[in-house]
């Protein structure tokens, strides 16, 4: 499987349609601050799943419908975004790429990442 491009830093004048184009993958937008994990202290604050990740990611920081997201983004000063696209000689689903990456948040940290909005047991 592929593996996270470097997290970009979302700023002013970021575009996220110029910085990550069309095509299907995963993100995860992190920030600066750890948050306290019942397993340690991690970064990451949401992982999503997008058909064209420029897209959804520029929803997100235009105004996000997920309500705990749009307030990390509208009240941390440095926000990161990072994506995956499956390999071009595999056939995967991204909703399986998405399901893999929340399980192994949960295994690392003890529950999915805190504005992702799910019960940490469905994953298990």
């Amino acid at each position: 499987m592929s593996r996270w491009t470097n997290a970009v830093q979302v700023g002013k004048n970021f575009d996220a349609m110029k910085q990550f184009k069309q095509g299907r993958g995963i993100y995860r937008f992190s920030i600066s601050q750890s948050i306290a994990y019942p397993k340690g202290a991690g970064k990451i604050v949401y992982i999503g799943k997008s058909s064209n990740l420029g897209e959804r990611i520029a929803q997100h920081l235009k105004k996000s419908d997920r309500e705990s997201l749009r307030a990390y983004i509208n009240s941390v000063t440095k926000i990161f975004v990072s994506v995956k696209r499956p390999r071009a000689d595999r056939r995967i689903y991204i909703k399986t790429m998405e399901t893999d990456a929340l399980k192994e948040h949960v295994k690392e940290y003890g529950m999915t990442p805190i504005c992702n909005n799910r019960n940490e047991t469905k994953l298990q």
